[in-house]
């Protein structure tokens, strides 16, 4: 692994002949991780660099803010991840664009920009992050039929117009589902036993709420897919924990990582 991070928030701060030799000093990079703007030169010396290292087949690309998602063209059969968070605007072609992709990050209020014929079904695509304000119902078909094949789905709901029903409704539908993490501010307990028991296979389970405390916990303590809890906070949290805990390991139930 090889992370190429920009010293200012944005831009990569390397002549192309540094880039160059960094790169050249990991000639068995399998995967190549960028957080900053490219300019046309950067993207030529890493063009090269995969073309002379065939085991570098996975690149890892938060996106520009602005820009053509062609500028990366020299690059688009190796990138494999794509973080199109911080970008302003995007169209469901500028998705299409890599061939490979496996994972994507969107932000969840762009999701409406895409009526349905726009945005082809994305089979190849196992990790998704959505996350954002704008969510509604409606959103959570369209990941259902454009992204049919997840093994990895992240939703960060900073409003309330998904229900409990909705998440459920998706976690049947994509059947490769082995990891379910779910943030949403207002998520009541009530709401969480519901999805958690509703399930309709096995699925790592991670919640993130601040409507739910530890003194929550006692109903939560027979939920066997539960693997990760953010709550809000609470003055008896590390009590609360250790005896939900000791309940869990009674119940031979896996530990839960809690954290407020």
């Amino acid at each position: 692994l090889l992370d190429l991070k920009a010293n200012n928030p944005i831009t990569l701060d390397l002549s192309p002949d540094e880039l160059s030799l960094i790169l050249h000093n990991y000639p068995n990079c399998r995967l190549l991780r960028i957080k900053a703007i490219l300019n046309m030169e950067h993207i030529r010396t890493i063009a090269a660099y995969c073309a002379t290292h065939p085991q570098l087949r996975n690149i890892e690309l938060k996106c520009a803010p602005a820009g053509e998602i062609s500028d990366l063209a020299m690059l688009r059969d190796y990138v494999t991840s794509l973080n199109l968070s911080g970008r302003n605007t995007f169209s469901a072609t500028e998705i299409e664009y890599f061939p490979n992709l496996t994972s994507l990050k969107l932000p969840g209020d762009r999701l409406n920009y895409f009526p349905e014929y726009s945005l082809r079904s994305l089979p190849n695509i196992t990790n998704l992050t959505v996350s954002g304000w704008g969510y509604n119902n409606h959103d959570l078909v369209s990941i259902a039929k454009k992204f049919p094949n997840l093994n990895s789905l992240n939703l960060s709901i900073y409003d309330q117009n998904i229900c409990s029903e909705a998440i459920i409704w998706l976690a049947k539908r994509l059947t490769h589902l082995n990891s379910l993490k779910v943030h949403k501010e207002n998520m009541t307990v009530s709401e969480l036993v519901h999805i958690a028991t509703n399930l309709p296979y096995p699925i790592n389970l991670i919640i993130e709420s601040r409507e739910i405390t530890s003194t929550d916990l006692v109903r939560l303590e027979k939920l066997a897919n539960l693997t990760k809890l953010h709550l809000g906070p609470s003055s008896n949290f590390e009590a609360d924990v250790a005896a939900f805990r000791s309940v869990r390991k009674e119940l031979g139930l896996p530990e839960v990582h809690i954290i407020q």
